[in-house]
C-alpha cells in the first residue's frame, strides 16, 4: 500500500503544473495556498539582503591576507551565521596587518545582521559542523587550506 502516498504525491506535482487554477474552487482556496508575500516585505528582505552583503565586503577589506611570512602568523576568522549555528565560512587573514579588533567588530555586526534575516525570514540549513580551515602563507599571502576530499569544512 505504499503506492498510495506516491500517486498522491504525482496528482499534487500534476495538479501544480496544469496551469491556471479552476474558477470553482473560488479565489480563497487558492490564496490561502500560496506564501503570503507583500510587496513590502519582498523589500525588506531584498534591503536586508543588501546589508548584509555590504557588511561582508566590508568584513572582508578589513580582513588583510598580506604582510606574514610564516604560517603561524595566519588566522581565519568565522564570517557570518547560518540558520542552524555555526559560520557560514571563514576569512584568512594576517594577524600583522590586520586590525583585528575592527575585524571581529564588523564580523560580529555581520553576524547579528544574519542571524536577525534568517530569523525573520524562518530560514533553514544543513546542520553539519564547519570547523576553521589550516592556514598558510602562500606567495606571501594567508590562504585557507581546502578541506580534505570527503571532509566537511568551508564551502
Amino acid at each position: 500500500m505504499r503506492l498510495a502516498p506516491r500517486a498522491a504525491l504525482l496528482l499534487l506535482a500534476a495538479a501544480a503544473c496544469a496551469g491556471p487554477p479552476d474558477s470553482r474552487l473560488g479565489s480563497r482556496a487558492v490564496q490561502s495556498a500560496l506564501p503570503v508575500t507583500t510587496p513590502a516585505a519582498a523589500a525588506s528582505a531584498q534591503s536586508d539582503s543588501a546589508r548584509i552583503a555590504k557588511l561582508e565586503a566590508e568584513a572582508r577589506a578589513l580582513a588583510r591576507a598580506t604582510g606574514c611570512r610564516q604560517d603561524a602568523e595566519c588566522a581565519v576568522a568565522p564570517v557570518g551565521s547560518r540558520a542552524c549555528g555555526g559560520p557560514r565560512t571563514y576569512v584568512p587573514y594576517c594577524r600583522a596587518t590586520t586590525d583585528t579588533a575592527a575585524l571581529n567588530a564588523k564580523l560580529a555586526q555581520l553576524k547579528r545582521a544574519e542571524d536577525d534575516y534568517l530569523r525573520k525570514n524562518e530560514m533553514m540549513s544543513t546542520c553539519e559542523m564547519r570547523t576553521p580551515p589550516p592556514v598558510m602563507v602562500e606567495g606571501g599571502r594567508c590562504t585557507s587550506v581546502a578541506p580534505a576530499a570527503g571532509s566537511r569544512g568551508p564551502q
